[in-house]
């Protein structure tokens, strides 16, 4: 009884030291968010940073970018310099999101995405909106990319609703492109999630995204968006003919790859032609079927 009592307070007392020295280390942050007695970051050396870390980055050496952009964050003011940590953690997030791309590190992603997060809100407490939205945006692409390694549905989910968010900002109207994107975002999102829960209406809402995004992406200016978003829109039709109006949707699914490969020939773009091709014949095929 005497030892099991020891032991007790041994613990209580461990936990208590522990507890200290996080106090200490929480002190040594001054509510400004720079570290004591540390002098704030200037324009000029924060560029200098970025540029350095975006060097580092682009050279294959991931890391050193993160040590770069970790050693100006605490630098970094949080109350007074809102815009600039608010940059500096959508590079951190940039920075984990390609290692996890990379990787496939499930502790990458969590990183990703809590620097995301901690830079929507920067850009939220400025007003930053379209800085906001495009954090939203990075969001719902890093969900994708989680989805394909755990919890599908309920990632993919977290995508369609990050990218939802994204488009209260990027109207077609104030930014075409960047709406395009991420209706085609969620036009893929929307079918990925079709092959797990809500078939047909799943496949509805990825229909009506890439219609969206045809209005934008015409092929007198982006010819190959267009052709690449024909072909996704095929693949919905091929996959809602097997909920409702089967030849109806096969007829669409038809027009839609044969337009496609009119841009996305053999010749320049084999793998692309391979399959969707592919997808035309199966089409073709159960059309036949159908008609007999």
């Amino acid at each position: 009884m005497n030892s099991f009592v020891i032991g007790l307070g041994l613990f209580a007392i461990f936990i208590l030291i522990n507890l200290l020295r996080m106090y200490r280390k929480f002190k040594e942050i001054g509510s400004a968010g720079t570290a004591k007695g540390t002098k704030k970051i200037t324009q000029d050396e924060f560029n200098q940073s970025m540029a350095g870390a975006k060097e580092a980055v682009d050279g294959g050496d991931v890391e050193k970018g993160i040590k770069i952009i970790d050693n100006m964050l605490l630098r970094i003011s949080m109350v007074s310099q809102q815009d600039f940590y608010g940059k500096a953690m959508e590079t951190r997030g940039d920075c984990y999101h390609r290692l996890a791309a990379k990787d496939g590190n499930v502790e990458d992603f969590n990183r990703a995405e809590a620097a995301y997060r901690l830079a929507l809100r920067a850009f939220g407490q400025t007003n930053a909106l379209n800085q906001a939205a495009s954090m939203q945006t990075n969001l719902g692409n890093l969900y994708i990319g989680l989805s394909q390694i755990m919890d599908s549905e309920a990632n993919l989910e977290k995508a369609i609703e990050a990218f939802d968010e994204s488009l209260g900002f990027f109207t077609a109207g104030n930014s075409p492109e960047k709406h395009a994107r991420n209706q085609v975002s969620i036009g893929r999102a929307r079918s990925e999630l079709a092959e797990r829960v809500d078939k047909r209406e799943n496949l509805i809402h990825a229909m009506r995204a890439y219609g969206e995004a045809l209005k934008i992406y015409k092929p007198e200016k982006h010819l190959m968006e267009h052709a690449v978003i024909l072909s996704n829109l095929g693949n919905s039709f091929f996959s809602f003919s097997e909920v409702q109006e089967q030849e109806k949707f096969l007829a669409r699914a038809a027009q839609a790859y044969n337009q496609s490969l009119k841009v996305l020939t053999e010749e320049k773009h084999p793998e692309l032609y391979g399959k969707i091709k592919s997808y035309l014949d199966q089409v073709n095929e159960r059309l036949t079927q159908a008609e007999e």
